[in-house]
């Protein structure tokens, strides 16, 4: 029995020509796997209400191979909502996510999973080299706005983030759990570790090159976009009640300055009932200030409490030495054999 299982989540949309390819890859890692102590016990398919008829080529693959899960959603949710369920439906010690394109290819998976134990961390992010899509306004569209969305948060996590992860199962789960109808998952997994990183690999989008034509439309790209600003920590909310503070103590500052010269310097206030219309201004201004910023602090707090955030959460990394004991011993193994035939 093998100590270590690996579950892969693949979201489809419109991955009929590639699936089979896919699949056959991910059988071959597999095998490379086997009589060891890791094993890729489950390849998990979510079919997202698929445009091009890959439900029935799923079918096949599953009857093909066992492993091979298949779940059908009721209606298109997105490839977020797609990847959360089959994240929710897996049982691996690892949870891997990968496109249905070919864009991430499976061989990669342990170059994923050996830098993750021998750092002792709970996600790694396969990060591109070069541009993913060959085209200028993709790749910096994409880039520009995890920079944009990393500085205005404060979440360096941001800009690593990557549909081809690996995750410790744990972590996977709950996050995938904790999220609710426009919770940006990678944002959710930030809630349950700080061990994450990014690690730069060779990555092509072969479908859009080569078909220019891309998985995600224009409106799915700023929908994508504004459910990571959203789950975000917003600067606003972080800083909301500060402000509202810092106003309302102004403008009662205010308030006790014109009283002031009211009372004790009446020549310098030069038009009739001018004083009194500012002591109510600054008044009203300052007791709305303050019941923004509490209103802006109870409405963080609610956010908090449903988006789902942890108040602990407890992880076990005891297997990773196992991976990696498998990993370079498959590594030593197959440079052997590569002597061997030169």
């Amino acid at each position: 029995m093998p100590d270590v299982l690996i579950s892969i989540v693949v979201p489809v949309f419109s991955g009929k020509t590639y699936l089979p390819e896919l699949i056959r890859r991910i059988s071959e890692l597999r095998e490379r796997f086997r009589e060891t102590r890791i094993e890729i016990t489950e390849c998990i398919c979510v079919d997202d209400e698929s445009v091009d008829n890959s439900l029935p080529v799923l079918r096949q693959l599953g009857c093909q191979y066992p492993w091979v899960q298949v779940l059908a959603l009721s209606r298109n949710f997105g490839q977020h909502p797609a990847t959360i369920a089959g994240i929710q439906h897996s049982s691996g010690d690892w949870v891997v996510t990968v496109d249905e394109d070919l864009q991430h290819d499976p061989a990669l998976i342990p170059v994923l999973l050996h830098h993750a134990c021998a750092k002792s961390l709970d996600v790694v992010y396969a990060m591109p080299e070069s541009a993913v899509h060959q085209s200028v306004f993709r790749d910096m569209s994409s880039r520009l706005t995890k920079r944009f969305v990393a500085m205005l948060t404060k979440n360096p996590h941001i800009e690593t983030f990557s549909s081809f992860r690996v995750m410790r199962g744990s972590v996977a789960r709950a996050a995938a759990a904790s999220c609710a109808t426009e919770t940006y998952f990678d944002v959710a997994v930030t809630w349950f570790t700080s061990r994450m990183e990014g690690m730069s690999l060779s990555l092509k989008d072969r479908r859009f090159i080569s078909e220019k034509r891309s998985g995600y439309t224009f409106l799915g790209l700023v929908k994508h976009a504004n459910r990571l600003l959203l789950t975000a920590d917003n600067p606003i909310m972080r800083y909301g009640f500060l402000i509202g503070i810092l106003s309302a103590s102004a403008a009662f500052a205010g308030t006790m300055i014109v009283l002031y010269s009211k009372i004790f310097r009446p020549d310098a206030i030069l038009v009739p009932g001018w004083a009194s219309l500012m002591v109510v201004s600054l008044f009203l201004f300052s007791a709305l200030s303050l019941q923004l910023s509490l209103a802006v602090k109870l409405l963080s707090l609610l956010m908090h409490r449903f988006q789902g955030r942890p108040t602990y959460f407890i992880v076990n990394r005891e297997l990773d030495s196992c991976v990696l004991e498998t990993l370079d011993a498959r590594a030593c193994q197959a440079n052997e054999i590569t002597g061997l035939a030169q």
